[in-house]
Protein backbone atom coordinates (compact mmCIF):
# COMPACT_ATOMS: atom_id res chain seq x y z
CA UNK A 1 0.00 0.00 0.00
CA UNK A 2 0.98 3.65 -0.76
CA UNK A 3 -1.48 5.41 -0.31
CA UNK A 4 -1.07 6.19 3.71
CA UNK A 5 2.93 6.12 3.29
CA UNK A 6 2.45 9.01 0.71
CA UNK A 7 -0.14 11.38 2.89
CA UNK A 8 1.93 10.81 5.69
CA UNK A 9 5.20 12.27 3.68
CA UNK A 10 2.87 14.75 2.57
CA UNK A 11 1.55 15.95 6.15
CA UNK A 12 5.18 16.25 7.15
CA UNK A 13 6.33 17.86 4.37
CA UNK A 14 3.49 20.89 4.21
CA UNK A 15 2.82 20.90 7.61
CA UNK A 16 5.66 19.96 9.93
CA UNK A 17 8.67 20.31 8.18
CA UNK A 18 7.82 23.88 6.23
CA UNK A 19 8.28 26.74 8.58
CA UNK A 20 6.45 30.25 8.09
CA UNK A 21 9.52 31.55 6.68
CA UNK A 22 9.41 29.28 3.73
CA UNK A 23 5.92 29.97 3.33
CA UNK A 24 6.40 34.10 3.53
CA UNK A 25 9.30 33.89 1.15
CA UNK A 26 7.41 31.49 -1.54
CA UNK A 27 4.54 34.09 -1.42
CA UNK A 28 6.18 37.39 -2.05
CA UNK A 29 8.96 35.81 -4.51
CA UNK A 30 7.14 33.27 -6.26
CA UNK A 31 9.00 31.37 -8.47
CA UNK A 32 12.17 33.22 -7.73
CA UNK A 33 11.79 31.63 -3.72
CA UNK A 34 14.64 28.92 -3.29
CA UNK A 35 12.37 27.61 -0.46
CA UNK A 36 10.09 26.66 -3.21
CA UNK A 37 12.47 24.36 -4.61
CA UNK A 38 13.83 23.30 -1.30
CA UNK A 39 10.31 22.16 -0.54
CA UNK A 40 9.50 20.37 -3.53
CA UNK A 41 13.18 18.39 -2.58
CA UNK A 42 11.53 17.92 0.82
CA UNK A 43 8.63 16.24 -0.80
CA UNK A 44 10.15 14.27 -3.13
CA UNK A 45 12.72 13.10 -0.61
CA UNK A 46 9.81 12.05 2.09
CA UNK A 47 8.12 10.47 -0.50
CA UNK A 48 11.14 8.19 -1.76
CA UNK A 49 11.75 7.60 2.12
CA UNK A 50 8.35 6.81 3.30
CA UNK A 51 7.79 4.49 0.10
CA UNK A 52 11.42 2.79 0.89
CA UNK A 53 10.81 0.77 -2.64
CA UNK A 54 13.30 1.65 -4.94
CA UNK A 55 11.48 0.21 -7.67
CA UNK A 56 8.88 3.00 -6.29
CA UNK A 57 11.80 5.93 -7.38
CA UNK A 58 9.34 7.04 -10.14
CA UNK A 59 6.67 7.62 -7.46
CA UNK A 60 8.67 10.09 -5.67
CA UNK A 61 9.75 11.50 -8.63
CA UNK A 62 5.74 12.26 -9.80
CA UNK A 63 5.53 13.47 -6.10
CA UNK A 64 8.03 16.23 -6.87
CA UNK A 65 6.92 17.51 -9.89
CA UNK A 66 3.44 17.57 -9.31
CA UNK A 67 4.22 19.31 -6.19
CA UNK A 68 6.26 21.84 -7.76
CA UNK A 69 3.36 22.34 -10.73
CA UNK A 70 0.40 22.72 -7.98
CA UNK A 71 2.65 24.72 -5.62
CA UNK A 72 3.48 26.92 -8.65
CA UNK A 73 0.19 27.06 -9.82
CA UNK A 74 -1.01 28.59 -6.31
CA UNK A 75 1.48 30.82 -6.25
CA UNK A 76 0.81 32.41 -9.44
CA UNK A 77 -2.48 33.06 -8.66
CA UNK A 78 -3.36 32.90 -5.19
CA UNK A 79 -4.29 37.02 -4.24
CA UNK A 80 -4.78 37.77 -0.34
CA UNK A 81 -8.95 37.60 -1.41
CA UNK A 82 -8.14 34.21 -2.51
CA UNK A 83 -5.92 33.00 -0.57
CA UNK A 84 -8.17 29.95 1.38
CA UNK A 85 -9.53 29.03 -1.50
CA UNK A 86 -6.47 28.24 -2.87
CA UNK A 87 -5.07 26.20 0.13
CA UNK A 88 -7.69 24.09 -0.69
CA UNK A 89 -7.52 23.67 -3.88
CA UNK A 90 -3.76 23.04 -3.51
CA UNK A 91 -4.26 20.60 -0.78
CA UNK A 92 -7.47 18.93 -2.96
CA UNK A 93 -5.06 18.21 -5.75
CA UNK A 94 -2.14 16.76 -3.79
CA UNK A 95 -4.57 13.81 -2.30
CA UNK A 96 -5.71 13.57 -5.66
CA UNK A 97 -2.19 13.08 -7.15
CA UNK A 98 -1.52 10.38 -4.44
CA UNK A 99 -5.02 8.81 -4.99
CA UNK A 100 -4.12 8.37 -8.85
CA UNK A 101 -0.73 7.29 -7.86
CA UNK A 102 -2.48 4.67 -5.71
CA UNK A 103 -4.87 3.41 -7.98
CA UNK A 104 -1.92 3.05 -10.83
CA UNK A 105 0.34 0.58 -8.17
CA UNK A 106 -2.83 -1.13 -6.54
CA UNK A 107 -6.16 -1.28 -9.04
CA UNK A 108 -7.89 -2.92 -5.70
CA UNK A 109 -7.68 -0.48 -2.89
CA UNK A 110 -9.18 -1.21 -0.35
CA UNK A 111 -11.47 1.92 1.09
CA UNK A 112 -12.24 0.66 4.34
CA UNK A 113 -8.73 0.59 5.11
CA UNK A 114 -8.20 4.17 3.98
CA UNK A 115 -11.21 5.51 5.32
CA UNK A 116 -11.82 4.14 8.58
CA UNK A 117 -12.54 6.11 11.83
CA UNK A 118 -9.43 6.90 12.67
CA UNK A 119 -8.06 7.93 9.32
CA UNK A 120 -10.51 10.47 8.87
CA UNK A 121 -10.21 11.60 12.10
CA UNK A 122 -6.65 12.35 11.49
CA UNK A 123 -7.34 13.96 7.96
CA UNK A 124 -9.59 15.96 9.84
CA UNK A 125 -7.10 17.21 12.29
CA UNK A 126 -4.68 17.88 9.57
CA UNK A 127 -6.89 20.03 7.69
CA UNK A 128 -8.09 21.96 10.67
Amino acid sequence: MIFLPLILAHLLGDFVFQPNAWVKDKEQKKLASPYLYIHVLLHTVLSFVFLWNLNYWWIALVVGVTHFVIDAAKLQFQKPKNKRLWFFIDQFLHIAVIIALSLIIQKNIDWNIIFNETNLKLFTAAVF
